[in-house]
């Protein structure tokens, strides 16, 4: 997983009771189909706009994980991203200038919106998301001690979470995307989907075509190793299985969609914390 550098990032925020009456209409609660929606378009296929993927998303109120509310309405702006070592030139000139992060929506709209615009399918995101933290994009996984110096500011623990969000970035690898990566679902999806993309299009070394290899090269960085090849039977089973398709809707609990209003406050992430990016939005 990645290091992205961000220059300078300003976040979009539900806006607060009381500023906006203005509400969406709440669409009807549908799990979605057992086939999905997007399939795995051809090594170099040509990637549809972020504003057709948005139009193409199958909207529903179904939402089974409502405590990811919050990351699910915040998105950056004015993003610009460095160059990424790991992949090619191409993947940096035209890859690296797609990530967005720019959708609001349920937790399985931005998982559709993310899979349509990379060309991926929404069926693996989901099962990958289902393995890495069943959905939840507050989850923390991958502990180490805190001599190991990877802990970030505001974690006091030891040992402390590294990884965090649905598909668990490690965030030492990511350092100049956090805590977005942390805190805002659509752009945790966009830029791990664009990750996946490139090396499933053979910009990142290793041979094109080969989903589930770079699958398991997400997780174990390497190339159909032990771990690697683990984590793939892992997710294969959770495709098969499909359990997201029986969890209970839980949308009721909070507004479907809500409008966004732009935040004035710009960050930079060169070590502020997630409690810092949070107070700048509230």
């Amino acid at each position: 997983m990645l290091g992205l550098s961000v220059v300078a990032v300003a976040l979009t925020a539900p806006a607060c009771a009381g500023e906006s009456s203005q509400r969406y209409e709440r669409g009807p609660a549908r799990a979605p189909a057992a086939g999905g929606y997007f399939r795995l378009a051809a090594v170099g296929a040509s990637f549809p706009t972020e504003r057709e993927c948005a139009r193409r998303v199958r909207r529903s109120s179904w939402e089974p994980r409502p405590g990811n509310y919050r990351a699910n309405h915040l998105t950056p702006r004015r993003l610009r991203l460095r160059s990424v070592t790991d992949y090619d030139t191409r993947w940096n000139e035209r890859y690296r200038a797609r990530i967005t992060g720019a959708f609001v929506g349920t937790t399985d709209e931005i998982i559709q919106w993310s899979a349509c615009k990379w060309g991926l399918s929404d069926e693996i995101m989901r099962a990958q998301a289902l393995v890495e933290s069943r959905w939840h994009q507050a989850a923390r996984g991958d502990p180490e001690p805190r001599s190991e110096g990877n802990c970030t500011v505001q974690d006091r623990s030891d040992p402390c979470p590294t990884s965090f969000g649905l598909l668990q970035n490690k965030w030492y690898f990511n350092r100049a995307g956090y805590p977005m990566l942390r805190t805002m679902t659509s752009f945790h999806l966009d830029w791990s989907a664009a990750q996946l993309r490139g090396c499933y299009d053979g910009r990142k070394g290793f041979p094109a075509g080969h989903i589930w290899a770079c699958l398991g090269n997400w997780f174990s960085g390497r190339w159909n190793d032990p771990q690697a090849l683990d984590y793939i039977a892992r997710v294969r089973a959770e495709l098969a299985a499909k359990p997201w398709r029986e969890w209970d809707d839980r949308g009721g609990t909070v507004p479907y969609r809500i409008r966004l209003r732009p935040v004035a406050r710009a960050l930079t992430h060169t070590g502020r914390s997630v409690g810092a990016a949070r107070r700048a939005v509230l």
